[in-house]
């Protein structure tokens, strides 16, 4: 059932990528007020109607719990990055905001690949040699710690802490005053929260000829260039998801109410191997592609085969750290960590239909040359 609650909601990380997705699905609802939170505000939303921006200091979680409360937000989505220290750090002080101001209820951190506080439970992702470890997933895992710690509580809980100013050097002057206790009152709210679990992003296999809201690198299939470097056999399940469609489920997510809300939300646009996708991709290029298999051994020591479209990413993030990865994200495939359960969020909206991966390399390029 639909909740008629208009709710306030605050997307963090809403200014680029998958955020901004978001925030335009939500938007065009015409149901919520949006906030893009936001370090700085300047510009952010400029000509994106329905959208305001409110700036926050991510370094101090009661100045975070002011700002939300004076905007009566109800609802925070997180699309923070999460690649560092400082991105962690600042989801962690956002959820403790949010349990300090009395309004928000609900709460979305950023997840979106895969069940990584259960990948953990199970060590991976292992060390990479590389990289090291994969501290993104660390990061996540540790955020769902936080959250529960808050939705633990079943009514609101108040702490109480009371101090007083005296002088040791005058407890024993009959003649010193009783010294006032000052009390300090901290409420913190009980919150809701759910996990938007999306795995793969779909929207890599359609660029340069689809817009990509975010940094484009390409994994297991370089369609534009006709190459392959497929994990492990190839055989294993991965669900991938275009970023319209996660935009567009979460804003539907909005409308339900809190009760409602599942912890994992698993979001599938589509669910196919990597075997299979290589001949949808073949399929729309017209062309085999020219391929190989990077086994689960090659993958655990750090080597994995480039890519030729990811070169250009070079200039922006190292081919270590990309390798690193790719490698990371090779073994996921290749173990089965993005191949989700049935229960999905499509089966509470059977009305919305998802892009599947062969009609998104079909129509961004079947008619392109070839």
């Amino acid at each position: 059932m639909a909740s008629n609650v208009t709710h306030r909601v605050g997307v963090a990380g809403g200014t680029g990528g998958l955020g901004r997705t978001i925030v335009e699905h939500i938007a065009n609802t015409g149901r919520y007020t949006v906030y893009v939170l936001t370090r700085s505000a300047t510009g952010v939303v400029a000509g994106r109607r329905g959208v305001e921006a409110l700036e926050l200091d991510y370094s101090s979680p009661s100045s975070i719990a002011e700002r939300l409360r004076a905007e009566n937000i109800d609802t925070v989505v997180s699309v923070i990055g999460m690649l560092s220290e400082d991105d962690h750090r600042a989801q962690l002080n956002l959820i403790e905001g949010a349990a300090l101001s009395g309004t928000v209820t609900r709460f979305a951190p950023s997840e979106y690949g895969w069940d990584y506080e259960g990948a953990a439970k199970h060590g991976f992702p292992p060390n990479i040699p590389v990289i090291g470890a994969y501290k993104p997933a660390t990061y996540k895992a540790e955020t769902i710690e936080k959250l529960r710690s808050y939705s633990k509580n079943t009514d609101t809980s108040t702490s109480t802490t009371t101090t007083t100013n005296d002088n040791d050097d005058n407890d024993n002057d009959e003649n010193t005053p009783t010294p006032t206790p000052t009390t300090t009152t901290t409420t913190t709210n009980k919150l809701t929260f759910t996990r938007f679990i999306s795995g793969l992003l779909m929207d890599f296999f359609g660029h340069p000829h689809e817009p990509v809201n975010g940094f484009p690198v390409v994994v297991a299939l370089d369609v534009e260039n006709a190459r392959a470097a497929i994990p492990g056999t190839g055989n294993a399940n991965v669900a991938m998801t275009h970023s319209s469609d996660i935009g567009a489920f979460v804003a539907r997510m909005l409308a339900l109410e809190s009760g409602r809300w599942p912890e994992k939300c698993w979001i599938v646009g589509d669910r196919l191997t990597w075997n299979e996708a290589l001949v949808f991709a073949e399929r729309a290029r017209d062309k085999m592609f020219d391929m190989k298999y990077d086994a689960l051994t090659d993958l655990k020591a750090g080597r994995v085969t480039e890519l030729p479209a990811n070169r250009p990413r070079y200039a922006l993030a190292s081919k270590q750290m990309l390798d690193g990865l790719f490698c990371v994200w090779g073994i996921a495939f290749a173990e089965g960590w993005f191949d989700f359960p049935g229960d999905t969020i499509t089966e509470l909206f059977p009305d919305m239909k998802t892009t599947s991966f062969e009609k998104l390399v079909q129509r961004s390029w079947a008619s392109k040359s070839r």
